[in-house]
């Protein structure tokens, strides 16, 4: 028996800004990838280091970039906030909430806002990129 979560169910929504801050869903999102980041690292080896060995020291963490695809929505309330934050190029939160209730919080700016119609005889998809732009924030249910 697992203790896996299931994917189906995840919500990803935007904060208002308010306090307490309220989430709007983001309407029939169907792709949400991997929220998370990536330290890089500094090489700080000099004639000093010992043991031949290098000396890496972690640089400034760098959030992720997740594409997010939905199904376009003609006037949708939920996906115009997502072009309106694009437009005006400010950082929102963020929340992913999984199945379990365990949630995921981050400020984020959406760097790029789009529809595209391009697949033959498939769905037109809202697609944006969101650029993790600080410190997520897990709590567990």
């Amino acid at each position: 028996m697992t203790q896996g979560i299931k994917s189906h169910g995840t919500i990803l929504a935007i904060g208002n800004g308010a306090s307490p801050e309220v989430f709007q869903t983001i309407t029939e999102r169907f792709a949400i990838p991997e929220v998370g980041g990536r330290k890089t690292l500094i090489d700080f080896s000099n004639h000093d280091s010992q043991n031949f060995m290098e000396y890496q020291v972690a640089d400034l963490a760098d959030g992720n970039e997740l594409t997010i695809e939905c199904n376009e929505i003609p006037g949708d309330t939920q996906q115009n906030l997502v072009r309106t934050a694009h437009e005006n190029s400010t950082v929102d939160n963020w929340q992913v909430e999984y199945r379990d209730g365990t949630t995921e919080t981050f400020p984020a700016i959406v760097l790029a806002a789009g529809t595209d119609p391009s697949e033959l005889d498939g769905r037109v998809v809202f697609r944006f990129v969101l650029k993790i732009a600080g410190a997520i924030t897990r709590v567990t249910a």
